[in-house]
Formats: structure tokens, C-alpha cells, sequence
């Protein structure tokens, strides 16, 4: 009974779509779907973390508050088609922020991808954020378009560019991977970059763990500074992984989308349960 139990349930897995944007290496996935979204009075209050591990992104906040130190807000960043079914518009002057926890305190192997619409390629500081931990890993544009990164503690130090600028208009997929021996920048699934690097990243290199922001570079509020270099245009597909994803899985998250199973998590873990009960 116990095999036959177990043969339906792997047949059953394709049913339930699983691809492997949601495994035990995912610690924050936004797609911007509009069941994900948290509205207050018709106000976008909050992305849900669809990882499961609980980091979900907060409009317009520091420390998981109203922001105090940042230019007011126009409000809370529209929901716009996106690459893949919805996606956030962030005009300059709103962002998300996740307020720090020990699941995206990375400091071994770490990807971070994202779909990107820019309709500027500045803003006037030298970065465009699209997701930063201040103080700890940057996924950026910089120097008018550039995918970048920083990772704090890691060797050789300072900023690694791709070889482009992106292009205002165009949805661009965009990930960086560091493995603990290299960098590697990649654009719509193709190796823009890639660098010899060592070391631990950061925790913080700056005081107490800091928030991920998206859409600016989120201060919270014990630094006692401003938010800065903020993104104006859309983003979708929001994925941190603390491993090192494959050119085969960046190139799966660029061809198809960081598909999603029908069913919970949860759910999965309460069959597999049954059937080891049986």
C-alpha cells in the first residue's frame, strides 16, 4: 500500500506544476500577482513573501514603519502588467523595504534575479536600486544602465559591472550569482561578467543587520540617513536564493518564469506525511 501511495503521489507533482522556484534555497520570491497583494483602504500595504519563510515586503517603510528619514512618497508603487502577469511601477519616490531576518542574513552563496523595465537609466545618484541589503549584497544599475553589484566583505572589494547598458523600455531579465570563488553577472540569461572572488559577505558592514530594500536603498531608522538611490520604472520577479543558481536554472527563470506550485507547500508536506504513515 505504502509504494502504491507514493507512486501516485510522484505522478501527481507534475499536476501540481512544482519547478524549483520554490525550494529550500528560496528565502524571498515576489512575483506581484494581485492574490499576493496586500490592500488597506484600496492602498498597496504589502507584498506577501511567497518563500514561505515570512519576509514580506512593506510599502513605504523603514524598520517596518512609516519612512521618516526619505523624500515623501507620491504613495505606494502601482500594480502594471509585468513580464510575467503583474508587476509593480515604482516612480522615482516609493519602494518596498524587507525588514531583515536570519533567513536573508546571506553570507555564503547567494543569487538574486529580477525582471526589469527601466524608463530611466538614472536618477541622478550613481545607482538605480532594484534590490539592496545596504551594508551586505547590491543588485543595481549603475553608470547609466549597468547591471552591477557590490558584496560587502568579498575580495576583490568595490562594484563589478556588466558589459551593457540596459535598455529603457524593454523588459530585461537580470541575476547575479556568487558561489564563494566568483561573481558572475547575468542578462536575459547570458554571462555579461564574471570574476574571481573570495570571502564572506557581510552580514552588515554598517551597525545592526539593515533591511532589503527594493525600488531605493533603504536606511533604517537607528543610521539616522536618508533613503537614496531609488528606481524609476517596473520590476517583477523578485527571487533571493542563498545558493548559487546554475546557468540552467537562470536561463529556466528567464525562458519561462519563476512558476509556482498550485498547490501550498504545506499541502505537499501533509501528503507526504499520509503517505509515510501508511
Amino acid at each position: 500500500m505504502k509504494v502504491l501511495s507514493f507512486s501516485i503521489l510522484l505522478l501527481s507533482l507534475p499536476v501540481l506544476g512544482f519547478s524549483e522556484a520554490l525550494d529550500e534555497h528560496t528565502v524571498l520570491l515576489l512575483n506581484f500577482e494581485e492574490d499576493s497583494l496586500v490592500l488597506e483602504g484600496g492602498e498597496l500595504v504589502k507584498v506577501t513573501d511567497l518563500s514561505g519563510n515570512g519576509n514580506d515586503a512593506l510599502v513605504n517603510t523603514q524598520g517596518g514603519e512609516p519612512a521618516v528619514n526619505a523624500p515623501p512618497p507620491s504613495g505606494a508603487p502601482q500594480v502594471v502588467e509585468g513580464k510575467f502577469g503583474k508587476a509593480l511601477y515604482f516612480d522615482g519616490t516609493n519602494f518596498l523595504e524587507v525588514v531583515s531576518s536570519e533567513t536573508i542574513e546571506i553570507t555564503d552563496q547567494i543569487t538574486l534575479e529580477a525582471w526589469v523595465k527601466p524608463e530611466v537609466l538614472s536618477t541622478g545618484a550613481d545607482n538605480m536600486t532594484v534590490l539592496t541589503k545596504d551594508c551586505s549584497y547590491y543588485m543595481v544599475l549603475r553608470q547609466n544602465g549597468f547591471l552591477s553589484t557590490y558584496f560587502y566583505g568579498v575580495n576583490p572589494p568595490g562594484y563589478h559591472l556588466g558589459k551593457g547598458a540596459l535598455k529603457t523600455g524593454e523588459w530585461t531579465h537580470i541575476a547575479i550569482t556568487y558561489d564563494g570563488k566568483k561573481v558572475i553577472l547575468y542578462v536575459n540569461a547570458q554571462v555579461e561578467m564574471e570574476v574571481g572572488a573570495s570571502g564572506e559577505i557581510l552580514v552588515s558592514g554598517c551597525g545592526n543587520p539593515q533591511s532589503i530594500g527594493i525600488g531605493c536603498e533603504v536606511r533604517v531608522p537607528e543610521r539616522g540617513e536618508a533613503n537614496q538611490r531609488y528606481f524609476q520604472g517596473a520590476i517583477d520577479e523578485i527571487r533571493v536564493s542563498d545558493i548559487a543558481r546554475t546557468p540552467d536554472e537562470i536561463k529556466e527563470s528567464f525562458t519561462t518564469g519563476l512558476k509556482l506550485p498550485v498547490e501550498p507547500r504545506g499541502k505537499l508536506a501533509a501528503m507526504w506525511g499520509e503517505v509515510k504513515a501508511q
